[in-house]
């Protein structure tokens, strides 16, 4: 019976957080399509037909048995174990979803404060456009939010006086955990990426703010990533107009 209602769960994206919060602790939905082997998507499991396999055997070895002591013992609750598990689990998932709320504001904050910044230099923001090639860039001394940049998204492109492009990710993190995924896996991959696209014009950026790990940052320098603390904008200010001619 866990099964059917698991995979169905899979295929059901407004109930998809709910599954990956039976374990403990909470399983992210980048770490189930990594052990899992899979992306959650209907039409992965509809051409993959052992993806569900591999999602409830990463679930099962994970369940939480002091929130769900009945599925360890293959029974049904009680009231008193089903009502322990509701509110436990929904405490888990507001938590956490309090926390994503303030890490997206605070992501929003940063992004803002660098568009500040532009705008300050003299920098005029353009109209967001998917950038595919060098013909769609912005022209020197333009930028834009929030944009497709080469297959991976920026929240900023800013185009350099010198001609220079200078795709920038604003990443909060809460803690050195945390700031793997949001620095190396995240930002590190795409300045590779963006770098064998675009060439070695390109500076892919990143404007940091909260915990990391000084190994991760000194990981993410090495895969072309230029880092920029969002408390120190001024840092920024003065490498972008280092970019103005003479």
């Amino acid at each position: 019976m866990l099964e059917s209602v698991m995979s169905e769960t899979l295929r059901d994206r407004g109930l998809l957080t709910a599954l990956r919060y039976l374990t403990a602790p909470p399983i992210s939905q980048d770490d189930l399509e990594l052990l899992a082997k899979l992306k959650l998507t209907a039409q992965w499991f509809t051409t993959d037909t052992r993806a569900v396999d591999r999602a409830l055997r990463v679930i099962r070895l994970g369940i939480d048995p002091y929130r769900f002591p009945w599925l360890r013992r293959g029974d049904v609750p009680t009231e008193e174990e089903r009502e322990s598990a509701v509110l436990s689990t929904a405490a888990l998932m507001a938590s956490q979803r309090i926390q994503t709320d303030r890490r997206n504001y605070a992501k929003d904050e940063q992004e803002e404060a660098v568009a500040a910044m532009l705008r300050s230099l003299g920098y005029t923001e353009i109209p967001r456009r998917p950038m595919t090639n060098t013909l769609h860039f912005p022209g020197p001394g333009e930028f834009c939010s929030e944009t497709d940049f080469g297959g991976g998204r920026a929240d900023l492109v800013i185009r350099l006086r010198d001609g220079s492009i200078m795709p920038v990710e604003c990443k909060v993190s809460n803690s050195y955990t945390n700031s793997v995924k949001r620095l190396n896996r995240e930002a590190a991959a795409k300045a590779e990426a963006w770098i064998r696209r675009f060439g070695t014009s390109t500076i892919p950026s990143a404007v940091l703010s909260g915990a990391f790990k000084v190994d991760n940052l000194l990981a993410a320098q090495e895969q072309g990533l230029t880092l920029f603390w969002a408390h120190n904008l001024h840092a920024l200010a003065t490498f972008i107009e280092s970019a103005d001619p003479a």
